[in-house]
């Protein structure tokens, strides 16, 4: 599970995390509420091109926690990328 625009409902997203750990969902991350995601839609780039913004350092945490769940239950890596220890 993701939570988009976490910070907007506190409640709300902590009523989703609350969902997730009662389901065993694994809940990979949160990002934030930025008008970048806008922006970066009108320019036809991707979020992550903002490299210093909050929600692209939210994506990439959030990406880093699906390989990491992907390669837990695979047990190994995904194609492309080296086993890590």
């Amino acid at each position: 599970m993701l939570v988009n625009k976490a910070d907007l409902n506190h409640a709300r997203s902590g009523a989703i995390a609350d969902f997730c750990a009662e389901r065993g969902v694994p809940l990979v991350g949160r990002v934030p509420y930025d008008t970048v995601v806008t922006e970066a839609m009108v320019r036809g780039q991707p979020v992550t091109a903002y490299a210093d913004g909050a929600v692209a350092a939210a994506l990439r945490s959030v990406w880093a926690r699906i390989r990491e769940l992907i390669q837990l239950q695979s047990g190994s890596a995904l194609p492309g990328e080296e086993e890590r220890p």
